[in-house]
């Protein structure tokens, strides 16, 4: 299953269509989708190594006249599929700050919250919300595999970098690596906690 089919059920109908579009006409550019940025009374936005508008028939643009607007009830919609018609099932997710979708796609929130004695109880109303898609890339860290390992062992390593530099996604190569036991002397009994639910 592509990224279209984990990602486009959850957005609001207008948004979903919008984007279904965008990927009938540029299926290259749509292959390249980085992130889709929902901001209530502003254009529909996506970053393919770049940022573009998208219109409601789907074509990229640069003039925000031209391009679909998203509303705050497309905001509402769109958190409600996420959250099956059921935003109590997101609530501790909300307080985070971002969904993890099915596919290990995150969605970013932005908005009014209510807190109390210096704790986020919940997101009042969300104003934003940001899609960074998830990709799979077999073998980015063979490179550093002779780095990781030393008689036939992994190391303890730490992975830092700016954001949506590829963390995830070379953790998720290295424990795939490791496991089959590329750079090591045997495959590797590799256990993942990830309480975030990205990997």
């Amino acid at each position: 299953m592509g990224f279209a089919e984990q990602v486009l059920p959850v957005l609001a109908p207008k948004l979903r269509l919008a984007l279904d579009q965008l990927r009938r006409i540029v299926p290259g550019k749509w292959a390249k989708l980085e992130e889709i940025r929902l901001r209530a009374e502003q254009p529909l936005q996506v970053e393919i190594g770049q940022s573009f508008l998208v219109t409601g028939a789907g074509e990229l643009t640069a003039d925000p006249e031209q391009a679909l607007k998203v509303g705050g009830a497309d905001l509402l919609r769109t958190l409600q599929l996420i959250g099956g018609n059921s935003l109590y099932t997101l609530e501790e997710e909300l307080k985070e700050g971002f969904i993890t979708l099915v596919g290990g796609h995150r969605v970013g929130l932005a908005g009014e919250c209510l807190v109390a004695r210096g704790a986020l109880l919940r997101l009042k109303r969300v104003t934003s919300l940001n899609v960074r898609i998830a990709r799979e890339l077999k073998g980015i860290g063979g490179v550093l595999l002779p780095f990781l390992a030393q008689e036939g062992r992994p190391l303890r390593t730490m992975i830092i970098s700016p954001p949506q530099a590829g963390k995830t996604t070379l953790l998720r190569d290295l424990i795939r690596s490791f496991s089959n036991g590329e750079g090591l002397s045997a495959p590797a009994k590799v256990g993942l906690v990830d309480e975030r639910g990205e990997v």
